[in-house]
Order: C-alpha cells, then sequence, then structure tokens
C-alpha cells in the first residue's frame, strides 16, 4: 500500500509531509490490527487533515481501499452475527435438553434409594419377625414334643438364613444396578459434552 500511496501522491501533487501524514495513521492502524471499515476512517480523517481537495481524498481512498474489501468487511460481520446467533439458540436448546434429562435422572436415583431402603427395611422387619416365631416355636417345641425341638428348630434355623441371604442378595442387586445406572449415565452425558 505504501508504494501505491507514494504514486498516488505524486500523481496528486502531494508533499512529503503530507504522504508521510497519510502513511503514518495506514501504519498505525495495520499495526493495531484494525478492521477494514475502521482503518478506512482513521486514513480519511488523516488525508481530510493534510489538507488536500475533497476530489483528492476520494481518489486516494478508491485506491487504499477497494469497495470489495469495504464490502468483504460488511458481509463478514453479517455472518458473524448469524453465526453467533445460531451457536446461542443451539447451546440454548442443549442446555434444556441437559437440565430436563437432569431432572429425570434425579428422580430416577430418587425412586430407586425408596426401593433399596424399602427393600432393606423389609429384609429386616422379615428376620425379626421370623427370630420372634422361632423363638415361640423352640418354646412351644421343648415344652410339648421334647426330641423333635431339636428337627423343627434346625428346619426353622435354615429357613431364616436362607431368606436372610436371599433378601441380602435382592437388596445387594439393586444396589449394583443403581451404581450401573450412575456409570452408564455420565458416561452418557460426558460423550454428549464432547
Amino acid at each position: 500500500m505504501h508504494d501505491k500511496l507514494q504514486e498516488l501522491g505524486i500523481e496528486l501533487g502531494l508533499t512529503t509531509d503530507q504522504l508521510n501524514g497519510i502513511d503514518t495513521a495506514l501504519n498505525t492502524q495495520k499495526a493495531s490490527g484494525a478492521t477494514a471499515e475502521k482503518a478506512y476512517k482513521a486514513v480519511k480523517t488523516a488525508i481530510e487533515n493534510v489538507g488536500t481537495s475533497t476530489e483528492n481524498v476520494d481518489k486516494i481512498l478508491d485506491t487504499l481501499f477497494p469497495q470489495s474489501l469495504m464490502t468483504a468487511s460488511d458481509s463478514a460481520k453479517e455472518h458473524s452475527k448469524d453465526i453467533s446467533e445460531s451457536a446461542d439458540g443451539a447451546i440454548k436448546k442443549v442446555n434444556d435438553s441437559v437440565d430436563t434429562a437432569s431432572k429425570g435422572i434425579d428422580t430416577a436415583a430418587k425412586k430407586t434409594e425408596e426401593a433399596a431402603e424399602t427393600i432393606g427395611t423389609s429384609a429386616e422387619n422379615i428376620k425379626k419377625d421370623t427370630d420372634d416365631a422361632f423363638a415361640d416355636v423352640e418354646t412351644t417345641s421343648s415344652e410339648k414334643w421334647g426330641g423333635a425341638y431339636k428337627s423343627v428348630s434346625d428346619n426353622v434355623g435354615s429357613m431364616s438364613s436362607d431368606t436372610k441371604r436371599e433378601m441380602d442378595s435382592v437388596k445387594s442387586t439393586v444396589q449394583r444396578s443403581w451404581g450401573d445406572i450412575s456409570r452408564n449415565t455420565g458416561t452418557y452425558w460426558d460423550r454428549i459434552a464432547k
């Protein structure tokens, strides 16, 4: 651009000081990384300040800033705005989906915990009821049947152990399933987030 400006300065009869003023404004804008529009305005002001004719201002600006450059700058601004608005809309939809899914996961987690607690409480109640019933059977058996008591006691004890083991197994299965649900949900959201 410097060479074009020098050639134009000779053609238009600009002094060295006038050219230096315009060149300095142009270089300052380039160094600052200014947009085409900002550079155009700064250079236009510098050209007007050196005191040249309106015709010269227009000719210098047309040479340094062709219309295609200004159109490209305007187009880039407009497309940037469209892209930003589209991204904002997409991000809002993702956030809404994540929020809805999180609420669903929280509800499922609470229900699973409640079910696990209910199963645990039920297993404990069954054991207590069984122990109480065995105590009654033990007393009655030893009073009324003597030797039959040991046989009944052994069988009932076995039933108690089997019942407790099975209920503990159900409780463990529910807890393991909840752990699997939590891990799978976390993995799913990790993949969505990427």
